[in-house]
């Protein structure tokens, strides 16, 4: 069975606007267009959609896809290559994963910090207040990685940079 643009909207709920846009970038190179310009898409094509979709949704390029749909006309021959696309897309989530746990944790941190600053009323966290205290990095991952970036950075400063930045340092630690 052929199905209309519109009726694969309706099946797949991708709207038909995504379906034209996919498909003027080759990702449904077996779709039929009659003369009139109609594109008809088999059952496989639906299914491809939801794919398509599906391959979207975890961050997958256009381009990637692309590549993918030319890989998979080989069959088995291109097993390898397809399944280390996907390797890539999962360690890409992973690494995005691990990012949103970690600021998840920044999160988790400062409602802590404001859950003691209503029940003490001290805003001892807070650069602004005359009584502020470095809050403990080492009970929050994304906070650490954020104070190790600035080492990082302190590290690869001109040594005149440095010097100055050490006495703001300094001055700070005092006050």
């Amino acid at each position: 069975m052929a199905y209309t643009i519109i009726e694969v909207e309706k099946r797949t709920a991708i709207s038909s606007r995504t379906l034209r846009f996919w498909a003027s970038k080759g990702l449904f190179p077996f779709v039929e267009t009659d003369k009139n310009g109609v594109r008809y898409f088999s059952q496989k094509d639906l299914e491809w959609a939801l794919w398509i979709s599906f391959y979207r949704s975890i961050g997958m390029s256009i381009e990637k896809i692309k590549e993918y749909i030319e890989l998979s006309r080989y069959g088995v021959k291109s097993a390898k290559e397809r399944k280390k696309m996907i390797e890539e897309q999962k360690n890409l989530i992973e690494a995005e994963r691990l990012r949103l746990d970690e600021t998840l944790d920044l999160l988790k941190m400062k409602m802590d910090y404001y859950d003691a600053l209503l029940r003490q009323g001290k805003d001892i966290a807070n650069p602004q207040d005359k009584n502020y205290k470095m809050p403990d990095p080492t009970k929050c991952r994304a906070f650490l990685r954020q104070v190790e970036k600035a080492q990082i950075h302190f590290r690869d400063e001109k040594p005149q940079q440095k010097a100055s930045k050490k006495k703001l340092v300094k001055k700070t630690l005092q006050a």
